[in-house]
């Protein structure tokens, strides 16, 4: 068995994940992988804070170009996970106590 060195790169870092786009293509699967924060900043201008104000910044953080047998891999592992994190902590739920869309609107938004 060979022996397997793990290293990080240079600027290894954590991106909290926040949606993804894409989808496939001839011969690969694109994933754009990005992070949302709020800026706060118009809504705390006014003299009520108003929420409605409030500027969401959504930032491109990676792309990723996967092979199609990678993919199916990737999701076999993902779905694995997702099981095993449910029958530990109990079925993910939506902010309104919805499960996730199997198809949400950023999957479409590439194609």
């Amino acid at each position: 068995m060979p022996q397997v060195v793990f290293k990080e790169r240079e600027g290894y870092r954590t991106v909290n994940v926040n949606g993804v786009f894409g989808g496939p293509r001839p011969g690969f699967f694109e994933v754009i992988v990005f992070s949302e924060e709020t800026d706060p900043t118009e809504a705390f201008g006014t003299a009520a804070i108003d929420p409605g104000q409030a500027v969401f910044r959504r930032t491109a953080e990676v792309r990723l170009v996967i092979d199609p047998y990678q993919a199916k891999s990737i999701a076999a592992w993902l779905s694995r996970n997702v099981e095993e994190y449910e029958r530990t902590f109990g079925p993910i739920t939506g902010p309104s106590g919805s499960s996730p869309r199997e198809h949400d609107s950023a999957d479409t938004m590439f194609r």
